[in-house]
């Protein structure tokens, strides 16, 4: 065999090797072509079903909605320079038969400041977030109180049903 002809055939090889794997590659990109595209059909269809008035799993709300809510408190009384001294988990109402869906929830506050404090914090507390705030009580002395908030993570008929 001669020297040209045995480099000619080691080119042919390397060109047959550089074209099998431009070829994967191309295989592999077509593949994820056709995944983004069931993925974006996909994604189109769950934002018809939001737009349609369904309520998907991530709007539905859920125990931890209630943790964020009460932080969301917590912190707006301390803006208004009131103490927030405990708060209790005093009522749960579950939606349907799965309990970590919230319907509503009644938490007492025990809370230390001015009256005016108080009073300012509770309006800023009745419109925080997607729910409804409502105050069931409140019991103020000398120096603060305590306030039960009724949080509706859907919307009530009546505000002063129990």
């Amino acid at each position: 065999m001669k020297p040209t002809a045995k480099i000619l055939e080691i080119a042919l090889l390397g060109l047959f090797v550089v074209l099998c794997l431009v070829s994967g590659r191309l295989l592999l990109n077509w593949l994820e072509y056709q995944s983004l595209l069931e993925e974006s059909a996909l994604d189109e269809s769950l934002a018809s079903v939001q737009s349609s008035g369904e309520r998907l799993a991530e709007d539905i709300p859920r125990l931890d909605d209630l943790l964020v809510t009460i932080d969301e408190c917590v912190e707006i009384f301390r803006t208004e320079d009131v103490n927030v001294r405990s708060y209790n988990l005093e009522d749960i109402l579950n939606e349907g038969n799965n309990a970590s869906l919230l319907h509503s929830a009644s938490i007492r506050f025990k809370l230390q400041g001015p009256w005016q404090g108080i009073e300012k914090g509770l309006i800023r507390v009745e419109g925080i977030g997607d729910q409804a705030i409502g105050v069931e009580e409140a019991a103020l002395g000398k120096g603060g109180g305590e306030v039960l908030l009724k949080i509706y993570f859907v919307a009530p008929d009546n505000f002063s049903s129990p």
